[in-house]
Formats: structure tokens, C-alpha cells, sequence
């Protein structure tokens, strides 16, 4: 069965002249929009964060006094993991 026959020649110019196909147009403008433009491009480039502490003492780690020190060190990156959140949802 031809091609010509599954999908006429006055469909192809219809599908064409939809407000999909016309919107298509601008895809490369707004890419070169995003990529030159400094702030976006910065938020881009913030793919990961990391919060570390080092530890020295290893009897520290098996002491009563850890987890409190590991619960206040997840309170300190509390205001970071707020930021990202509202960024991600706006």
C-alpha cells in the first residue's frame, strides 16, 4: 500500500498549518534565549548541592552527644533545602 494512500497530500497540509506545527518555529529561539541568557544559564549549571561536616574522632560518632549534633546539622541546611524547594516549584 503507497504512502500517498494512508496519508493524502491535503492532510499533510492541514497537520502542517496547525497551531502545534507553527509553535514549532519557535523552539531554536527560545533555546538560544535560554542558553545566552546569564541568569537561566546559571541555574543550569546548579545541578547538585552538597552540606558536609568532617569528622576526626571516631569515638565522637558513637557517643550520646551525636545524634544531636546530627540533628542541628540537618536544622543549618534546612534554609537551602527551603530555597531549592521554591525553585523547583515556581
Amino acid at each position: 500500500m503507497p504512502f500517498s494512500s494512508l496519508l493524502p497530500w491535503s492532510n499533510l497540509n492541514t497537520i502542517s498549518k496547525s497551531p502545534a506545527a507553527r509553535a514549532t518555529v519557535l523552539i531554536p529561539l527560545i533555546g538560544y534565549m535560554i542558553i545566552f541568557n546569564d541568569k537561566i544559564a546559571e541555574y543550569l549549571k546548579l545541578k547538585n548541592f552538597l552540606a558536609f561536616v568532617e569528622l576526626h574522632d571516631d569515638e565522637f560518632v558513637i557517643s550520646k552527644e551525636f545524634p544531636n549534633f546530627v540533628a542541628s546539622a540537618f536544622k543549618e541546611t534546612k534554609p537551602l533545602v527551603d530555597f531549592l524547594r521554591a525553585a523547583l516549584t515556581t
